[in-house]
């Protein structure tokens, strides 16, 4: 439902705008993490977090209607999934649990005001959101790696905000240079963890997704 809701407010929006408005198209490479992730159980002192942290690397496309941008990505991420258990301040255990990768298609619509600075800069903020589409994945665990048949699971819905910068090659071609911060609401496989605790630790324990956050920096050629 997320996800066809995101796509017919981009295709209205281009419809809307795209009569009114200059069109700039480009295309780049990013960087993007997720410093969280994952599960925590507590009670009183005692805690025990499941961890899901990734980085990654993707490419991606934009068509830019001057106070809108739509883009369509490729990523590639991994990160080590890992257990944690505390008692009073205090670590009881630390395990890695395995290494995740995964690739995705994300779909992004970011909102700009465009700011001249000069006639070659022009600087604007940012803010929108990004549906990250996890198409496929693997886990290595003790040195053996396995299909996740369920990796569409770990697809999620980013909200995120910060600024850009456009820099005039010449009249036609520019460069332009994104930073982002976001967080995103939790994904299938965060619930789905939080559910197998619950099971675990019964019901005296406060247990709850951990909020997922991360950069992302991106470098774009635009025409």
């Amino acid at each position: 439902m997320v996800r066809k809701g995101l796509l017919v407010l981009v295709i209205g929006t281009i419809i809307l705008t795209g009569a009114f408005a200059e069109v700039f198209i480009g295309a780049g490479l990013y960087f993007a993490n997720d410093f969280g992730g994952g599960a925590v159980a507590s009670y009183g002192n005692n805690e025990v977090k499941v961890q899901m942290p990734n980085t990654g690397f993707g490419t991606y496309a934009f068509v830019d209607v001057e106070y809108l941008e739509l883009s369509l990505g490729l990523f590639w991420a991994r990160g080590e999934m890992s257990t944690k258990a505390s008692s009073g301040g205090l670590t009881i255990m630390d395990e890695t649990m395995g290494t995740l990768s995964f690739s995705s298609v994300y779909l992004g619509l970011l909102g700009k005001y465009p700011i001249p600075i000069t006639n070659f800069i022009t600087v604007f903020p940012l803010f929108g959101m990004e549906y990250n589409l996890v198409t496929s994945g693997k886990m290595k665990e003790d040195g053996v790696s396995y299909d996740l048949s369920d990796a569409t699971d770990l697809s999620a819905l980013w909200f995120k905000a910060g600024a850009g910068m456009d820099y005039s090659i010449n009249g036609d071609i520019f460069l332009r240079i994104t930073a982002l911060y976001g967080v995103r609401l939790a994904n299938k496989a965060e619930k789905d963890t939080v559910d197998g605790l619950a099971y675990q630790f019964g019901s005296g324990f406060d247990i709850k997704t951990r909020l997922g956050h991360g950069l992302t920096i991106k470098a774009a050629i635009g025409f």
